[in-house]
């Protein structure tokens, strides 16, 4: 019997992101290029704004832990020593890109409009849209003007930290997407400044230039105030959240023989009893 030779394989580079042909396809598809550029984010150190963006989007997704390792990978990926056709980007370039004062509320805008005009990303009616907001300690660089000193519930201490206020988008077919974002600053006065509720507000009235439909709002019962909750119904949302067992709920009524109006205390097991009957239809 003769012996088999042993297969050659050609030596073909490989990638630590295989994902980016697939994140490059999503990128041209939703036009993120065109999208940085309409919003006046233009080049740096004569870079492209997609190729600074794009790497960014490729670093967090593969874990890099600061901007000096995304620039290493651009250098030493295959994929994207391809891709950016030889270009080297520096550390100080995808530093200065961040710290940059551009309108990166406008690309969201936008951002979000283009992604209204695709049928797999739009959102429909009855689609969620989950409020919420977190905490991003970061224990360095306590003169940072987005960090404050907050008590985190999770860890019960008290961090240094960005709060974030978000939106994400929760569609029914199971697709999700961040949608906005804005940072809350514990201001030194109280009562000073923008609360938590206002950059809630000042984000879904941003979403309703895109989308115009019937939405549901998810968010935490921090978020339980009445005020809020008008906003919420007048401009067509629907919203659940979970109330604490001490939550007391008033209804006004109309008294049909004085016409006189009074507020009535409820409680979820009366609304759950009153309702129940139209849910199982």
């Amino acid at each position: 019997m003769k012996t088999l030779a042993k297969p050659q394989f050609r030596d073909l580079p490989q990638s630590e992101c295989a994902g980016v042909p697939i994140l490059l396809k999503l990128w041209d598809r939703f036009d993120f290029s065109i999208l940085l550029t309409q919003a006046g984010i233009n080049k740096l150190r004569g870079v492209p704004t997609w190729m600074t963006a794009f790497l960014y989007v490729v670093g967090l997704i593969s874990h890099c832990t600061s901007v000096s390792k995304m620039a290493e990978m651009a250098g030493k990926d295959a994929l994207l020593r391809y891709l950016f056709q030889g270009r080297k980007i520096i550390q100080s370039t995808m530093s200065r890109f961040l710290t940059t004062s551009y309108n990166w509320s406008l690309f969201g805008e936008k951002r979000v409009g283009r992604l209204q005009e695709d049928s797999d990303t739009q959102l429909r009616e009855g689609d969620v849209i989950a409020l919420d907001d977190t905490l991003n300690p970061h224990p360095f660089g306590k003169e940072l003007p987005f960090l404050c000193w907050l008590f985190d519930h999770s860890q019960k201490i008290n961090v240094w930290t960005m709060n974030l206020v978000t939106l994400h988008a929760v569609l029914r077919k199971g697709l999700e997407y961040p949608l906005f974002y804005r940072i809350w600053r514990k201001p030194e006065v109280k009562g000073e400044g923008p609360t938590k509720l206002d950059l809630a507000q000042e984000m879904l009235v941003q979403l309703r230039k895109s989308v115009h439909c019937r939405l549901w709002v998810a968010m935490d019962r921090w978020y339980l105030a009445k005020e809020f909750f008008n906003f919420l119904t007048t401009n067509s949302f629907d919203w659940v959240t979970k109330a604490k067992r001490n939550t007391v709920i008033y209804r006004r009524v109309i008294r049909p023989w004085s016409g006189q109006e009074r507020f009535v205390s409820i409680n979820a097991r009366m609304l759950i009893r009153e309702l129940f009957p139209q849910l199982k239809l």
